[in-house]
């Protein structure tokens, strides 16, 4: 339908590239992404544009926002491989790819993501990148903290029982605290 309304007027191939792209960013932002996903896709045929680019960027998103973990990392790859150069939307796509880590509890690959990401990454001045990555980092860490925390009250409640057995297994009703 858009090209149809952009061929109705005499405009060249650029400024049709970008009525699709505002047609399926409106549609996505706004939540109308069975009208956005066809039109992001072809825009994503050409990531050495910055519309495709970043349409293979949301592409991924729509793929990380409906849990298709295994589609995130396929897309992501496939986006890397364009050799795209429009560094921050594969950096966020990879971003993406840590944030799916992250949510299956891969840690280690979690974490390898983002470093990987910052020592990669050329920062250009505005952009938010590295301070995501500071943050999922830091967030990563916490979650870690608190699974170790309650994996060692888990042994010492485990610790506990074992002692209580043993010591009703030797015919003892209480737990000398001497011991």
């Amino acid at each position: 339908i858009e090209a149809k309304k952009a061929s109705a007027y005499a405009i060249n191939d650029n400024q049709k590239l970008r009525v699709k792209y505002i047609t399926a960013l409106s549609n996505y932002m706004t939540g109308n992404r069975t009208e956005a996903l066809p039109i992001l896709k072809d825009l994503a045929k050409n990531t050495g544009t910055p519309e495709g680019a970043e349409s293979s960027y949301l592409l991924i998103a729509n793929s990380f926002d409906n849990g298709d973990f295994a589609s995130v990392e396929r897309l992501v790859y496939a986006f890397s491989d364009t050799k795209t150069p429009h560094t921050y939307w594969l950096a966020k796509s990879f971003i993406l790819l840590g944030d799916t880590y992250a949510e299956k509890e891969e840690w280690a690959q979690a974490r390898a993501t983002y470093n990987s990401i910052l020592d990669s990454y050329k920062s250009k001045k505005g952009d938010d990148i590295v301070e995501q990555i500071r943050l999922r980092l830091k967030k990563i860490k916490s979650k870690q903290q608190s699974a170790d925390m309650r994996n060692i009250i888990k042994s010492i409640i485990l610790l506990s029982v074992t002692l209580v057995i043993s010591a009703n297994s030797f015919g003892q009703n209480k737990i000398d605290p001497t011991l």
